[in-house]
């Protein structure tokens, strides 16, 4: 009864914890797309960034951090973390793009 107990509490932990990454996932990837279709000169400045999304997750919270990698390119860094379900830390995903001058719908 006891394994059986502890495999159980195991697999709601990693189910939560795919959940979780999911939901990070969705919310770069959202946050990726609307950078991409942002006109060059509109780039915001590095910062934190908010999210409906944000509060589905522990303790979540978004940053983005943009630099110039040359005068016509800009790295864009999307960054989600949020508190890992047995408390043992935190979790994050990162999805970085390059954008262009000149670029989608430029």
């Amino acid at each position: 009864m006891l394994i059986l107990y502890q495999a159980t509490s195991q697999s709601v932990v990693l189910n939560r914890y795919g959940r979780f990454k999911e939901i990070a996932l969705r919310i770069a990837d959202q946050k990726i797309q609307v950078m991409r279709t942002t006109a060059y000169a509109s780039l915001p400045a590095s910062g934190t960034f908010t999210d409906p999304l944000l509060s589905s997750i522990p303790q979540g919270a978004g940053t983005i951090t943009v630099s110039d990698e040359n005068a016509r390119l800009k790295r864009v860094s999307v960054l989600v973390k949020w508190k890992s379900p047995q408390g043992s830390g935190t979790q994050q995903v990162q999805l970085d793009t390059f954008i262009a001058q000149g670029g989608l719908g430029q």
